[in-house]
């Protein structure tokens, strides 16, 4: 049992109690021995347990334990203030005062209508919790806890201690809309979900928050109104009370709607049929509960149907549902049904032997049956039983799976929910639980297990146990002689239907039976938990589920064939694109800088022939210019190369992060000085970076060089690092920030792919989009992040981040 579903049943348990004090607190609920009818002249005496004077009946109660009253709601009040058995008096409009003694409000037979009705919502929405895979099945079983709980408490009043009543009307005024509300959630859910999740997250934010409203204004009222009683507040506890009934009326006739929306969309008639039953028990287990019951209260009428018919109806709401879950497979938890059941007949058998055995030998010796004046006979039983049950245990245990496990399954209806399922599935390992899923559902078996193949090598997909990684050892070995037909084990020939025609072989462990599934993979299944043969028409599931597995299976193959020559295409064309874009742009980006520095160098020739001076610093500075542009495109090539053939080689060092910006800037200086440019450069002297200086060099320099050859002259390109601590790591981030125009959007979105396009760059510049490209790929090899904010017309601003941990 998972951690979560742990935690539901600790839940369930602790709403069972609360809901049996609530129970109890209930038994101490005080009536008068009268009947009364609110009429327009007021309230009036109807019926009576006492033999009251003929002139009584039909007379006005005016007052109530010197209450002014009016209402049935007002006399209930009073009422509730004192204890069964307590004198109570009321003044009718002759003036006389009469007393009567409170009875008892619930006899012994409502109470066990109330704890009958409240258990079988517990039972179902611990089954449905048990067995629920989908969102939608989980919030049912929430809602039928909480009805459950607000069934059996019925009543917010305080007959216990107020520590624990306090309590229980806490959870009771909590309980009450959330039920309510979670069950519209399980109608949008079910069966499938039939808005967006944003929608819907959205819808319950705002539905809670209303619940969750007017459950703190009761609290609120009720309380005020019992620790400061008078008829003032009380009339203020009940206007809340009947708003919170419209908040009911409105969320059940909602949710009722939802679902027959659902029902009427429902394309596959099996649902249709599990929704009818849910819709039709919603329906009829609740109508009298809110046309009755509810609305007549909300326009201060008296309700038209006495509290145990709407209770006997709201039965048909769990009696529907079982019959859906045990006809159509509601929720897939008929087994959970069954097995439970005969578990619960075994255990009452147990405790009805104890009784009998006890009581026979109590007769025996004491000449009466009694079970208080034999101690040491009990004690005696009990340790025989005990002993007896043991052994006992798994005989049981081996009856009750015979029986129940033994599902009588519909082949075909099984074969399609597996096809339905089947229709949408896209990757392998969703097939194989589709397969195992279906199969345990029609015929539970106590192991089974995928054996799949991978690039020759084969491994278990499903099952942790040894035996299946002995079945791996063996398939590996045997699987290439295997036929495609079922192999059955030799050693458990007699756990499969005789004369099937199938091929026998040594397999290790307890498998029974091994289904080739194409070529690749293999369904091995063990033994059934009914311990009973593979029948003919078991073997038949199993091997339709196969096919149709298979012939998926081979679609999907098919589909990476496809998508992967489509790949192979599609980089076949683009590294022919690159190709040409190589020898075209290559071409061009290595002829301007040659042929600048040719001529340059032909007017120096033809300056010295002439005997002029030999040439200045300036156009000395310009052929350095050109080298140094061809340096940095030969070695931005290179890098592509070392990038693309996965070659680089890290080599980490101790990075003083202040003084290797330092450096670039130096490196850097003649294109500041060219265009005027102001850096301001802010940086710790103490920030420090263990990883490769040469790779991260190449990133500063990069986003340097196009800070400053993009930025007008005359502006500033801002450096700022910082150091940001936690408990157990660092991050360094380096932020830089220029004045150049900003970054076209087309370009950084097209950043991650050299050679993109025979375009111009920003300000008609040509070039190999390789800048952005070789900066992103070294961060991510350096481990690091890097982000890109830019405006037109503005700058843009480049943060590096790098983490590492804390010593």
């Amino acid at each position: 049992m998972e951690a979560r579903e742990k935690y539901y049943f600790v839940i369930l348990f602790l709403f069972t109690v609360l809901g049996l004090l609530g129970l109890y607190n209930l038994s101490f609920r005080p009536k008068l021995p009268i009947q009364t009818d609110e009429t327009k002249a007021g309230l009036k005496i109807q019926l009576s347990n006492y033999n009251l004077p003929l002139e009584m009946i039909n007379r006005t109660i005016i007052g109530a334990e010197n209450w002014p009253v009016e209402t049935i709601a007002q006399l209930d009040a009073v009422v509730e203030l004192k204890e069964i058995g307590d004198e109570f008096a009321l003044t009718l409009d002759d003036g006389k005062i009469y007393h009567f003694e409170l009875v008892r409000r619930f006899n012994f037979p409502y109470l066990i209508l109330f704890t009958i009705l409240g258990i079988s919502f517990y039972v179902i929405a611990g089954l449905v919790w048990h067995g629920s895979k989908h969102k939608g099945e989980k919030y049912f079983a929430v809602a039928a806890t909480l009805l459950g709980y607000i069934i059996i408490m019925t009543w917010a009043g305080i007959k216990l201690p107020l520590y624990i009543s306090g309590i229980l009307i806490l959870v009771y005024f909590l309980s009450y809309p959330q039920a309510f509300l979670t069950f519209l959630f399980f109608s949008y859910h079910f069966p499938a979900p039939t808005l967006s999740q944003q929608v819907l997250l959205g819808q319950k934010r705002i539905f809670q928050l209303i619940g969750i409203s007017l459950s703190s204004l009761l609290i609120f009222l009720f309380f005020w109104q019992y620790f400061d009683f008078n008829l003032v507040n009380f009339e203020r506890y009940q206007l809340g009370y009947r708003i919170f009934r419209i908040f009911l009326f409105v969320t059940l006739t909602f949710s009722v709607v939802v679902l027959v929306r659902n029902l009427k969309k429902a394309p596959n008639p099996v649902n249709r049929k599990k929704m009818l039953w849910v819709v039709w028990g919603v329906i009829w287990g609740s109508f009298p509960f809110v046309f009755l019951w509810n609305l007549p209260q909300i326009f201060k009428y008296q309700p038209l149907i006495p509290e145990w018919v709407f209770l006997i109806f709201i039965l048909l709401t769990p009696a529907s549902i079982a019959i859906a879950i045990l006809r159509y497979r509601l929720f897939d938890i008929e087994i959970v049904i069954s097995r439970s059941l005969v578990y619960f007949l075994v255990l009452v058998s147990l405790i009805a032997f104890y009784v009998v055995f006890i009581g026979s030998i109590s007769l025996i010796f004491f000449q009466q049956f009694s079970l208080h004046r034999s101690p040491f006979l009990s004690i005696t039983s009990a340790v025989l039983i005990g002993l007896m049950f043991n052994p006992m245990k798994s005989r049981v245990q081996t009856f009750v799976n015979k029986k129940f496990f033994r599902i009588r399954y519909d082949r075909f209806k099984s074969l399609q929910y597996f096809l339905q399922d089947l229709e949408v599935q896209t990757r392998k390992s969703d097939i194989i639980r589709n397969i195992l899923y279906h199969y345990q559902a029609a015929v539970p078996l106590l192991t089974s297990c995928f054996i799949l193949r991978e690039n020759n090598h084969w491994e278990e997909v499903t099952g942790n146990t040894q035996e299946g990684k002995n079945l791996t050892h063996w398939v590996k070995e045997n699987g290439n002689d295997l036929s495609l037909d079922p192999v059955v084990n030799n050693k458990f020939q007699d756990k499969v239907e005789p004369n099937l025609g199938f091929s026998y072989s040594d397999m290790p462990d307890d498998w029974i039976l091994l289904f080739p599934v194409g070529e690749n993979a293999f369904w091995a299944l063990g033994p059934k938990l009914a311990q009973t043969k593979f029948w003919k028409e078991d073997i038949d599931l199993a091997g339709q589920m196969v096919k149709a597995a298979s012939l998926q299976l081979e679609k999907l193959n098919y589909v990476e064939i496809s998508l992967k020559a489509s790949l192979e295409k599609e980089q076949a064309e683009k590294l022919s694109e690159w190709k040409t874009l190589l020898l075209t742009e290559v071409a061009h980006d290595l002829r301007a800088p040659l042929n600048t520095m040719l001529w340059k160098l032909k007017n120096f020739q033809m300056n010295l022939s002439q005997g002029e001076d030999l040439p200045d610093g300036e156009s000395l500075q310009g052929i350095q210019k050109q080298i140094f542009r061809l340096q940095r495109l030969i070695q931005s090539l290179l890098t592509l190369s070392n990038i693309e053939q996965s070659t680089l080689k890290l080599q980490k060092d101790q990075i003083d992060v202040k003084e290797c910006i330092s450096l670039v800037l130096d490196n850097l200086t003649g294109i500041i000085s060219e265009k005027k440019l102001h850096v301001e450069f802010e940086c710790s002297e103490t920030l420090c970076l263990y990883n490769d200086p040469i790779l991260f060099e190449e990133i500063i320099l990069n986003l340097l060089d196009n800070a400053f050859k993009y930025s007008p002259p005359e502006k500033t390109v801002h450096i700022f690092c910082e150091e940001r601590m936690s408990t157990s790591a660092g991050e360094i981030f380096i932020k830089i920030r220029d004045e150049a125009g900003g970054i076209p959007e087309k370009i950084l979105r097209e950043s991650s792919q050299p050679f993109r396009s025979k375009k111009s760059t920003r300000e008609g510049e040509r070039g190999f989009y390789l800048g952005l490209y070789i900066i992103k790929e070294f961060t991510k090899i350096l481990g690091g992040k890097i982000d890109f904010r830019s405006r037109k017309n503005v700058g843009t601003e480049v943060t590096l981040s790098f983490k590492y941990k804390n010593l």
